[in-house]
Formats: C-alpha cells, structure tokens, sequence
C-alpha cells in the first residue's frame, strides 16, 4: 500500500492515510470530508517534489491516481466500489464499511489531478474527468478544507513538454529491502529519464560499483549479496542527453548483521520483521503488549551470557498510539519465559489521542507465571513526549549484575534516571535485544539506533 502523513489537524498531529490496491483510501471507512482532504494535500506534495525533478505522482504505478478514481466514483454516485475492513495503523479507528458521511460533497481537489494525468501524461481518468467538470470553475476551499481550491485557473493547460535540450534530474528517496538472500530496491522516478543504473558500494560514500544500466523500470532486485553485510546504494538516470548526478545514498543490511537473530515471540498475529541500515533498526511488529499474561511480539537480539549491559535510543515517528518497546533480556524464545524488561508503554488515560507515556520495568519469575508490572513507574516529559505523541529521542539501558538487573532513562545520553533495581533469579545464558508490541491488530513500526550490547568478563 502507498503510505503517507500530512498534517491535518488544528492540533499540529499528522493524519496517516493509506491507498491499498483497489483505490480504496484509509479515510473511506471514516468519511468522505476526510478522505478528499487526504488525498487533496498528497497531490501538493507530488507537484513539489515534480519542480524538484522527481515523479511522485507515478509512485508505484500511478497509486495516486486509482485513490482518486476510486473517491470520485462513489462521491459521483457509484456504488460498486471494493471495501475492506480496515484498522487504522494507529489503532484509533476501526472501519468496517464506507462511510456515507459527506458523500457527494466533493472539494475542490480534482482539476490538478486530471490536468496531470490525463492531459499531461494523456491516461485516462474517467471518474476524475467528471468530478472535476462537475465542479469546473473550482472555486475556493472551504473553510476547514486545508487546501486553496482555485484549481482550474491554476492548472488548466493544453499540454506541457518536459524539455528535450536537458539530461534527467536525479531519482529521489530509494527505499531498500534487505534480506539474506537479496536486496530490493524501489525509487521515485526521474522527470526525462530512459532508464535508471544502480551502483553500489560496501563503504559510505563509495567508491562504487555499478551492478546494473539500462534498467527501465524504477525498482531493481540486487541479488548478488552476502548475509549480514551492510550495503550502499545510489541510482542514476540517463537520457539521450547524458546521466544525472547520483541520489542521495541509501544504506541497507542483508539480512540482520551477525550475531543479531529475530524472532516472533507467542502467538502473534502480524509477523514482525526487523531491517538494520548500518546505524537504525527498523522493526516492524504486531503482537497485544509486551505486560500481558501471554508473550505476543516481536524480538530482535543477541546471546548474552553473565552480567552485560544493553543501551538502545528509540527514535521518535509516527506510531501507533497502543505501542510498547523496549530492551528485554530473557530465558530463551518459549512462550512464557522468564525475562526481564524496560519498556516504554501508553498508560490509559480516558482521552485515546492522549496515553500518558511512561517507562517502568517488568518481570516474569518463572516461566508460565503472569507478569509482575508493580516496578515503580514514572511519566515522560517533553521533548519525548509532546500532546501524548512520542516526538523526541529516549535512550534506554538495561544492566544485569547477577541477580540484580538496573534500568535506567535519558533525554541526552548523558544524564540519566535510574528506577530501583529488581531481584531476580535468571539463568546465565539469556537472549537480550529489542522488544517490540504494536498493540493491536494491525502492526507498527519502531526505530532504535547506537543500539549496544557490552559483556561484562
């Protein structure tokens, strides 16, 4: 699915909306105010990145334009359009059929859409086509409409020719793929380009190999790699006019750097992955909470044998607001084993937008047993938490001496809170790493970085 954020709301927080394959928007199941607003910003985001030389409206073979097809034709009227249950990726909201709220209240979003695709790039749009004449001339956006409207004196246009007597720009935003096996890569198209090289590098900023020319497509499968190794990836474009400069580098492991091992531990109902990038773990995960009864989530770690300590930094994004991460030692992979943990977690406060953000240790004693949560817990602060959202850094350290296990916070680095430390009876040899719960149905995306595991002789 295309993911995208934009800010949408009078409090400063980001929507987060979704075009799956059939067209069908996130919003859909919400209302069709919401939906139209959505994708309405996505296209000012595309004509940005379209003056900086990049084709976002052609991301992943036009996206953008099935979305819109897919709004126009049910706010035209049409019933007959896919509809899948849907969880937002932040858990709030829940929707189980398209909503008929606003429908047919089209806003001034269309006349930019079909100017572009149908008269420009000459595909056809027979949905937006009649949305946009509909409401041709466009008049202003309405009041809450967080666009300016206006949309037939700004981008009505006969056609428009991308300059012959220029090269390409450079391609934008590679995504990289990692696994042990191979790497995929996907990347924003370049306005003029005839076809895209890869080059590649096992050192920042080179020297480079090139491993591929002439590819014709915006995406390539490098499968000429080696487990746990750290790559880095730069793309050209070329016309007949000459080959652009490089895009900005993008670094990806091969799979997760030995001695690191993932794994989803209980019965999950997303399967969670971890990626390493040469300086952040990116995990992607589901599972109910890390304090339940039952083990649900995902584990990304290493053997630790002794006394050891581990120190992660959480890197602030936009998650979900049921989410738990955190730095785990414990007895093996089994359901219900023993473990020791420092976590970040959402306390409930009775307002869903605003979780009171805390950190606290937990522990399991025996295997089977429930989850102790009786630690001393403490509330966040700002820069890490802002409006009950996590938006800044948060560095974590979890130390094992014997039977005795000290966690401790940072905002810095540097200075850092210790919570009392837990007695607990734990085997020598543990697995240690990051742990992460999405929380709900739907899983979530957590980043660490300067992720560390140091054993004590």
């Amino acid at each position: 699915a295309l993911h995208y954020y934009v800010n949408g709301h009078g409090d400063g927080s980001l929507c987060h909306y979704i075009i799956n394959e059939d067209g069908q928007v996130q919003e859909s199941g919400r209302d069709q105010a919401h939906t139209q607003l959505g994708i309405g910003m996505l296209v000012e985001c595309c004509a940005i990145a379209w003056n900086q030389g990049l084709d976002l409206y052609a991301y992943d073979n036009n996206r953008l334009l099935k979305g819109f097809e897919y709004v126009a034709k049910f706010n035209l009227g049409n019933d007959n359009v896919p509809f899948t249950e849907w969880l937002d990726r932040t858990g709030k909201y829940h929707h189980t059929k398209i909503s008929q709220q606003a429908r047919g209240k089209l806003r001034a979003v269309y006349e930019q859409v079909y100017n572009h695709y149908v008269i420009e790039r000459g595909l056809t749009a027979p949905y937006v086509q009649q949305a946009a004449e509909k409401l041709r001339p466009e008049g202003p956006g309405k009041p809450g409409a967080d666009h300016p409207g206006y949309g037939t004196l700004y981008f009505s246009k006969s056609t428009e020719k991308i300059p012959s007597t220029t090269g390409p720009f450079s391609p934008g935003a590679i995504v990289a793929v990692g696994s042990g096996k191979e790497v995929k890569l996907k990347w924003i198209e370049s306005i003029a380009a005839d076809s895209y090289s890869i080059k590649r590098a096992t050192i920042h900023g080179g020297p480079y190999t090139t491993i591929a020319g002439s590819v014709s497509q915006s995406s390539y499968v490098d499968k000429q790699v080696k487990p746990g190794t750290i790559y880095y990836y730069t793309v050209t474009a070329s016309n007949k006019k000459g080959e652009s400069a490089s895009s900005y580098e993008t670094a990806i492991a091969a799979g997760l750097p030995s001695p690191y091992k993932q794994e989803n531990i209980g019965n999950t109902s997303v399967k969670g992955t971890t990626s390493f990038n040469g300086k952040e773990f990116k995990i992607e995960a589901g599972g109910e909470k890390l304090d339940s009864t039952n083990d649900d989530f995902h584990f990304t770690y290493q053997p630790l044998s002794g006394n050891g300590k581990m120190i992660a930094r959480f890197v602030p994004q936009t998650s979900s607001q049921f989410s738990e991460m955190g730095l785990m030692m414990r007895e093996g992979l089994a359901d219900n084993s023993p473990f020791v943990s420092l976590i970040i977690y959402p306390a409930k406060t009775g307002q869903i937008e605003l979780p009171d953000w805390q950190v606290k240790m937990i522990t399991r004693n025996v295997k089977g047993a429930r989850v102790d949560t009786s630690a001393v817990s403490f509330s966040l602060l700002d820069p890490t938490v802002t409006w009950g959202r996590l938006t800044g850094y948060l560095w974590l350290r979890l130390q094992r001496n014997g039977n005795s296990f000290a966690g401790s916070v940072s905002y810095d680095g540097k200075t850092w809170k210790q919570l009392p430390n837990l007695i607990i009876s734990l085997k020598k040899k543990l697995d240690a790493g990051l742990s992460v719960s999405s929380g709900m149905l739907n899983s979530t995306t957590v980043f660490f970085d300067n992720v560390s595991i140091n054993r004590n002789k």
